[in-house]
């Protein structure tokens, strides 16, 4: 069992502390074991002045992936595909390998490609090795490739892009590496997505909708937020001394006096975009979600019960699967990335498996979890791990950018203090 009274007494004041010392806006932290809720709490405030609520809507950016790619796996199920299948078959022959090029040398104004050795495969996108990258570091300091999507307009956010065109732009950039060489972070669930309505024939929005949402009883999730519910909107924030450049900010630009600063406002941060709040084109199924605390909890609920071979969305053995480390040799992701990748947790002793991360080595990956424990999280500091072994999950929400994982390491404190409140075993043998 886990031990409630601890567990409250510690998470509880952590909570709090965060929003106090001005660290996060907000905490809101639900744990599950054996399929129920043992604990759920909140401190910190929706917006500034407006008390948070039990049901205020975050955005959870790549906290979307893993719900889009048991999508396509819920596909894969019904034989609709097989993970080796080149995607060109859905998305064309501008994704063949006679058609893509990978990059070598250069930079936005000159540089070199090569031919692509291989077709991208089904598998490559939901593993993160097929090339594609994000398009984070403009400037091509650390990735030339980055600075060649910036300089072209590739990003979800451009405006006027449904999700079929964005993908058939993605298609006409080089790629960073050869599919399947290396693990990179990058659009490649927003081309799962695509790969859902390719398959299925529905939009994104509608599959997710009436196949993971209306089933699961998730009704504040979805890509926009319609009118009815924007006062559950949380505002977003960024500490004090960054600017949206990702750089030291100037003390002269601060609009707070605080160590939190508002970036809710377009014009305020250039990384993001405010369809939140209408009928989104783009169909992000890399970070396009909004949802709840209890909504995502509903999710982790249903992935525990597929690992006890009860109902769910999917079967167990496809979530065991889907669970598995994919990298090539059994090597992690800080083994498999090349220089100036991102990921939404530390890479060093976690895998990577079918749209999750994958714990292969708790020592090396220093934190505490089971071998297996499967996890992800999104851009705004959000937070989930599910751990089979211990019939566990672990779900976060605040609204915080560009949170340095050094300075405030989230996911490594939560894990302590969770696990801290562990106090028997299992009930059986996990997944």
């Amino acid at each position: 069992m886990v031990d409630s009274e601890r567990l409250a007494a510690r998470l509880g004041p952590w909570q709090e502390r965060l929003v106090a010392d001005q660290r996060l806006p907000c905490a809101q932290v639900a744990v599950v074991r054996h399929g129920k809720v043992c604990y759920q709490a909140q401190a910190g405030e929706q917006a500034p002045g407006t008390p948070l609520r039990a049901d205020t809507i975050f955005r959870i950016y790549s906290m979307t992936k893993p719900i889009v790619s048991m999508a396509l796996m819920m596909l894969y199920e019904e034989g609709r595909f097989q993970l080796n299948d080149p995607v060109k078959l859905w998305l064309g022959k501008q994704w063949s390998r006679e058609s893509m090029r990978v990059f070598v040398r250069g930079n936005a104004d000159l540089y070199e490609t090569v031919p692509c050795k291989t077709s991208i495969r089904v598998w490559h996108l939901l593993t993160h090795t097929s090339g594609l990258t994000y398009g984070f570091d403009a400037h091509g300091v650390v990735n030339p490739v980055d600075a060649l999507y910036h300089h072209a307009g590739v990003g979800r956010t451009k405006p006027g892009l449904d999700l079929a065109e964005f993908v058939d732009k993605l298609a006409t950039m080089p790629l960073m590496f050869q599919p399947g060489e290396h693990w990179h972070y990058g659009y490649n669930t927003d081309v799962v997505g695509r790969l859902v309505e390719c398959i299925s024939g529905l939009p994104l929005d509608e599959f997710l909708r009436t196949r993971v949402f209306e089933p699961l009883a998730m009704h504040d999730t979805g890509f926009h937020v319609p009118p009815a519910k924007r006062d559950r909107f949380a505002a977003l924030f960024m500490p004090a001394d960054l600017d949206p450049t990702l750089g030291p900010r100037k003390p002269a630009s601060l609009t707070r006096a605080s160590g939190l600063v508002d970036i809710s406002a377009p014009s305020d941060f250039n990384y993001r975009s405010v369809e939140e709040l209408g009928d989104k084109k783009m169909l992000s199924g890399g970070g396009g979600l909004v949802s709840t605390l209890a909504d995502y909890t509903c999710f982790c609920q249903m992935l525990l019960r597929c690992g006890r071979g009860e109902p769910a969305l999917i079967s167990r053995k496809t979530l065991e699967f889907m669970t598995r480390n994919f990298l090539p040799d059994g090597q992690d992701m800080e083994q498999l990335a090349p220089p100036g990748g991102y990921s939404e947790l530390p890479e060093e002793g976690i895998g990577f498996g079918l749209g999750f991360s994958v714990v292969l080595d708790p020592a090396k990956s220093k934190q505490i979890c089971s071998p297996g424990t499967f996890a992800w999280g999104g851009a705004a500091s959000t937070i989930f791990w599910i751990d089979p072994q211990e019939d566990l999950a672990v779900i976060f929400m605040t609204h915080l950018m560009f949170n340095d994982r050094l300075r405030l390491p989230l996911r490594a404190m939560l894990q302590s203090l969770v696990y801290g409140a562990v106090v028997s075993k299992p009930l059986t043998a996990r997944l």
